[in-house]
């Protein structure tokens, strides 16, 4: 570690030494290898305590090592946060370490790498002569520390020291008696001291309190609401103490408007632990796993954990992980101790916090955690629809006014004079109009010459008036700054030292203006600053955003890289109220640099905002190029590509526009490739605009560019299932998988192939599809990304349905269901969820699919994907219904289906209304092949449709359509087809049709096949159908074969207690 002094440097200085007792022994019985694991372990853990309790230099010392401190009560704290995280580790360790340590204090000499003095032989000395577990200091560091901690002490008279002229007057710490914070204790906004006494809050309280007790047993967000000032921090501050009380890690985050930094909450709450905790962090065993969150807290790289952010896959996957990393961190603190998050201001929370929030409360074996997140009440119109659903699965704890008894509890506690009742009538019993009331009260004012302060307002307004000049720049300077470093506000007044010593002290003499430990100053409470902020012109608010701006790059030149979102705020601030052109450009760079820090935070709708908000800057600025507004508009298009905005495309396609005007062929291919709407649509229907785009990207790419000449060639064929002359796109899917191939990238590849997989249903013979799927799967393991491996596991389960091995498919959703819920994704729950649905189905549980179709459909509702979500749901519980001799039920709704404009494209609603004998049934037979013809178009409806279509023809007793169906249908009797419902194998469809052609003696070696399909395949209640079906035509006389009442027999034993009344009725 570099000294921080010159060589020959002179300073005041604590010394820390730390030796481990028996430290020989303890290798000769672990031996030299595993000991020296051990110590390596101890040095790191040890050293960065020391760091994070505000050593300025530290030195291995073999077993131990030297700390220097600026101050003795740093020192102090430093080895109570030593001594009890050994502690912590030996709880769980083989074999047990005792720690000694020493602190002297004195001037010290620097040299380049070391530091000498009378202190380091003292502390030497006394460590020398220390027990195990025992902490000695010198009698002058004791004194320097006096009155500035709650330190304990035991005098020990005065030991000898080798070496030394004289005996030293020697103390040991009681460091076993020091409150013990596994989590750092509070955050500094949590620890804050108030004007008010805690009073009241009894049913809050109470109800925390329970609600601290069940998450020692698993999760529970609560959220406290309440009208600003009411004192919900406070409340929480409270609870947050008695949570340490509970041996709870207590972390917190603040959310603001606008956000400070990417998943602003979670990430200010991981960097402080990383800062003030690495050893809990070593012991919950925080690994690489989380290397992630280095993107949001940079400590986390900093020894002793030197997490690294894991090499770059793609966003939308690294995004996933990132949740992931977050959810595991928690996880594996929870094993140390319960976790309490608190969040401060979620109404501020920005979209990707709130997600992330959901992230760490998914999962039906929740770690032991508590989420208390402060909110003020907000209408539904003016509030993210994240956020409502958030708190519909919290428990909200409103949080009301002080009551007359609180307000005289709390003036009886200071002593102040005043009428609680006029003080509870001018205020409303608001905590912080309280306060501030009594701040006025403590001054000497009267109560009634207070008049009745209506609003903050008038009350910090007329406090301004009393300041000096000085003293009122500052507090406007930092109404606009928020919390500031004295630094920063001294170079943003440009005042000297003494009078910018003055005018804080003036600020806080007023109570406007409050000072953290660390030295930053912001004010007292969130009101009094939005009260200042307001009183501010449009030209002045510019104006000190600018100069904000400018402080916080003359104090800190890094701080475009550090705060780019404070930074650029300001700057954007400035620029809008100014319109100065140096200004405009200034904050447009620092704005794109936000969005990108945005992008590398896996922050992508921050990124988003960050971009919207340039564009709108520069919208009618002469100095931008149009070459400048379409790289704006690509990148601001691919961002919300990656956040799944609704706009994405649109913009994506502006910027096309933009860059063909300027002859910029690059952005006009990444417009192609970021505007994927995936092979998954429920519109039936082809997106010209997109076809057109990425046939001219594919004019326009480099021939070399291999890899993404093979993903627009497979994003293309994707887009043209649904388009007239789709025909083309089996040959547009071989290219792109022989360029992926040839391109030797696995992620192409499996992405490629992951696309061909639903686009070639019709066209290529299942053989080839399971070879194809298989190849995938390799690709997607190859790629290390568990995102593309999910995606490879979900779509190589389709050709394995087809084949009716539901077996297997069950066996690729657990793999993908334990992705799943690594990467901790709601989205990727609702694809396994209504796929399991579907699965059960197929396998005969009926109330469990109906189970399992219900909750996929909620959370698909829940996640943004209703519309989708809702229509694989209608189709599963139309199956389930139908089995269940319901299918009545959905009647009307199923005559409206049949009424809409466009038909659905595997015709279930035709299906179902067949079976109902439904009137509308035979009409919409008449308009699907009168669109579309006897024979559905080759897409991934095909087989479905053709099932249905089957159906419709053997019931409506449509010979001839029957025929060319059976054509159509006859090399697939082995087969199954499904969509999001799995049909019966080809056979069972081609009896039917053979039944409606007039030969009955094929019907049966159908239904026989069929039947000999279905038992093989384990499908009991197709099996169960098929052969109720052949037992009716065998009952006719027509043909020979097995005795129907034989059949029914089997049947029965097959339908025992599964729900499937419509069966169960044909029996007898």
């Amino acid at each position: 570690m570099t000294p921080p002094h010159e060589p020959g440097a002179l300073t005041t200085a604590t010394i820390l030494f730390t030796d481990v007792v028996s430290s020989t022994a303890l290798r000769v019985r672990l031996g030299e290898e595993r000991a020296n694991v051990v110590f390596r372990r101890l040095y790191q853990l040890l050293q960065s305590v020391v760091t994070a309790n505000g050593s300025t230099f530290t030195k291995s010392l073999g077993d131990g090592l030297m700390a220097v401190f600026d101050s003795a009560t740093a020192g102090l704290d430093a080895i109570i946060a030593v001594e009890q995280a050994v502690a912590d580790e030996n709880e769980r360790a083989p074999e047990k370490i005792s720690i000694r340590a020493a602190l002297a204090a004195g001037d010290v000499c620097w040299g380049r790498d070391d530091v000498s003095g009378l202190p380091t032989v003292e502390a030497a000395r006394l460590v020398a002569v220390a027990e195990g577990g025992q902490v000695l200091c010198t009698d002058l560091v004791r004194r320097l520390a006096q009155g500035r901690g709650r330190h304990e002490f035991k005098d020990l008279g005065r030991l000898p020291g080798k070496g030394l002229r004289e005996p030293l007057h020697t103390y040991e710490l009681h460091w076993q008696s020091a409150e013990h914070h596994q989590g750092g204790g509070l955050a500094p906004w949590l620890d804050e001291s108030h004007v008010l006494p805690f009073v009241g809050r009894g049913a809050e309280l109470r109800a925390l309190d329970g609600e601290l007790a069940a998450a020692e047993f698993g999760s529970g967000l609560v959220i406290l609401q309440g009208e600003p000032g009411v004192g919900k921090t406070r409340l929480a501050s409270e609870v947050a103490r008695r949570a340490l009380k509970r041996q709870f890690t207590v972390l917190a985050g603040r959310c603001t408007d606008p956000a400070r930094q990417a998943y602003e909450p979670i990430a200010g709450a991981v960097e402080r632990l990383a800062r003030t905790s690495p050893a809990l962090l070593l012991r919950a065993g925080i690994d690489q796993q989380c290397g992630q969150l280095v993107r949001l807290a940079p400590s986390l790289a900093a020894p002793p954990l030197s997490l690294e952010v894991p090499p770059a896959t793609e966003p939308v996957s690294e995004r996933y992980h990132l949740m992931a990393a977050a959810r595991t961190l928690i996880e594996r603190l929870a094993t140390v101790r319960p976790v309490l998050l608190v969040i401060d201001d979620l109404q501020w929370a920005t979209l990707e916090s709130l997600q992330m929030l959901n992230a760490l409360m998914w999962d039906a074996d929740a770690p032991p955690m508590l989420i208390l997140a402060m909110s003020r009440p907000l209408p539904v119109e003016s509030a993210m629809p994240e956020l409502h659903k958030l708190t519909a699965q919290s428990r909200v704890i409103p949080v009301p006014a002080f009551g007359l008894d609180e307000v005289g509890h709390a003036l009886a506690q200071l002593r102040t004079r005043g009428d609680a009742e006029r003080l509870h009538r001018i205020t409303g019993g608001n905590a912080f109009l309280v306060s501030e009331v009594v701040r006025e009260l403590a001054t000497g004012k009267d109560l009634d010459a207070l008049a009745v302060p209506d609003s903050v307002s008038r009350m910090v307004v007329a406090r301004m008036a009393q300041l000096p000049p000085d003293a009122r720049d500052l507090v406007n300077l930092l109404a606009v700054g928020e919390r500031m470093e004295p630094a920063e506000l001294r170079a943003g007044l440009d005042l000297d030292e003494a009078r910018f010593v003055a005018a804080v002290e003036e600020a806080m003499g007023a109570g406007l203006v409050s000072m953290s430990e660390g030295g930053s100053c912001h004010f007292s409470h969130e009101l009094t600053r939005n009260a200042l902020y307001g009183n501010l012109s449009a030209p002045r608010a510019g104006l000190l955003h600018g100069r904000v701006a400018d402080a916080l790059s003359r104090t800190d030149p890094n701080a475009m890289e550090s705060r780019p979102y404070v930074v650029a705020a300001h700057l954007l601030a400035a620029a809008e109220h100014g319109r100065d052109p140096a200004r405009m450009r200034a904050a447009a760079e620092a704005a794109v640099r936000a969005a990108q820090h945005a992008l590398a935070g896996l922050a992508h709708r921050e990124a988003v905002t960050w971009y919207q908000r340039v564009l709108d800057l520069l919208g009618d600025f002469p100095g931008t190029t149009q070459e400048r507004r379409a790289e704006l508009l690509m990148e601001c298009g691919r961002a919300m590509w990656l956040a799944g905005h609704p706009e994405a495309r649109q913009t994506l396609v502006r910027a096309a526009d933009l860059a063909r005007e300027c002859e910029r062929h690059d952005l006009i291919v990444m417009a192609a490739l970021g505007g994927d709407r995936g092979f998954s649509t429920i519109s039936a229907a082809p997106d010209t605009q997109r076809i057109a785009l990425l046939t001219e990207a594919r004019r326009l790419v480099d021939s070399t560019d291999i890899s993404t000449r093979a993903l627009l060639a497979a994003q293309l064929a994707s887009e043209l299932i649904w388009a007239p002359d789709g025909e083309r796109r089996f040959a547009l899917s071989d290219e792109a998988v022989a360029l992926a191939r040839k391109s030797g990238d696995p992620r192409t590849l499996a992405g490629v192939l992951g696309l061909r997989s639903l686009t070639i249903i019709p066209a290529d013979p299942l053989h080839q599809r399971h070879r194809d799927g298989d190849e995938m799967l390799e690709a997607a393991r190859r790629t290390g990304d568990d995102l593309a491996l999910f995606h490879a596991y979900v779509q190589r389960t389709p050709p394995v349905l087809d084949s009716g091995d539901a077996a297997r498919a069950a066996t690729l959703l657990d793999q993908a269901d334990e992705l799943a819920r690594r990467l901790a994704q709601p989205q990727l729950n609702w694809i396994i969820g209504y796929s399991r649905a579907g699965l059960t189905l197929m396998q005969g549980d009926l109330a469990q699919a109906e189970a399992e179709a219900e909750s996929a459909m909620r959370l698909g509702s829940e996640i943004g994907r209703r519309l989708e979500a809702v229509a694989i749901y209608a189709e599963q519980i139309g199956e389930i219904r139908r089995l269940q001799g319901r299918l009545w039920e959905l009647g009307d709704r199923l005559r409206r289906a049949a009424q809409a404009p466009r038909v659905d494209p595997v015709h279930a609603v035709l299906r179902f209304l067949c079976e109902l004998g439904d009137e509308e049934a035979a009409p919409l037979l008449d308009r699907i092949l009168a669109g579309l013809g006897p024979e559905p178009p080759r897409n991934m409806a095909y087989r479905p449709a053709l099932d249905n279509l089957a159906v419709a023809a053997s019931r409506l007793e449509r010979a001839e359509l029957a025929g060319r169906l059976y054509d159509a249908l006859a090399a697939d009797g082995e087969t199954f087809g499904h969509g999001t419902v799995a049909h019966h194998c080809g056979h069972h469809y081609l009896a039917h049709l053979r039944v409606t052609m007039g030969d009955p003696r094929r019907a049966s070696e159908h239904f026989e096949a069929a039947a000999e399909v279905h038992e093989r395949r384990g499908v009991p209640l197709m099996l169960a159908e098929s052969l109720l079906d052949w037992a009716d035509l065998l009952g006719e006389g027509e043909v020979r074969g097995p005795n129907p009442a034989d059949l029914r027999e089997w049947c029965g034993s097959l339908l025992a207690d599964r729900g499937a009344l419509l069966l169960e009725r044909r029996l007898t």
